[in-house]
């Protein structure tokens, strides 16, 4: 990302307001200035900055992505042989399917209705301390999922955003 692009830099050009610096963000990849992953990851680091920091995001922040389909292995042929992902080894304990993105992290595909929607999406933070970021998040009127062992969709610990987004947190 630009010297411009930068979050952080960003908010410190609108005196910590993090709407304007968002409405900014929105504006450049409205553009096409920034990518969506760009766009994502920003937002995440300001609502980071405009609060007190639990954690950091790292580079590349977006993690994973997860998709449910309506033909598994219709999906899987699409995003390995049009697209060139490579399937990742082994039987995934939910029956789903990753594929390794090229530049790291990953696309998980699940076969579940109603199929063509983004079942959540994951971000990797620096250091992750769940009791930190559980209090945190409850300070803020938030309570995290936690389902450690849960093997079926939504394994780990999640938040749901204001539209009902499951976002994951590693």
């Amino acid at each position: 990302m630009t010297a411009a692009g930068c979050p952080r830099r960003r908010l410190r050009r609108h005196g910590g307001d993090v709407k304007h610096a968002i409405g900014e963000l929105l504006a450049s990849y409205e553009v096409g200035a920034i990518t969506r992953r760009q766009f994502i990851a920003s937002v995440a680091i300001l609502g980071a900055a405009g609060s007190a920091p639990v954690a950091q995001l790292s580079d590349g922040a977006l993690d994973h992505l997860s998709l449910q389909t309506s033909d598994l292995n219709r999906s899987t042929r699409f995003y390995r042989d049009v697209l060139g992902l490579s399937e990742a080894r082994g039987v995934r304990p939910d029956g789903s399917v990753r594929l390794n993105l090229p530049k790291g992290g990953f696309l998980t595909l699940h076969k579940r209705s109603p199929a063509g929607k983004v079942d959540h999406f994951c971000i990797r933070l620096d250091t992750f301390n769940k009791e930190a970021v559980t209090q945190h998040l409850r300070a803020r009127g938030i309570t995290p999922i936690d389902e450690p062992d849960f093997t079926g969709t939504g394994a780990g610990f999640h938040i749901v955003d204001p539209d009902g987004l499951n976002v994951q947190l590693l």
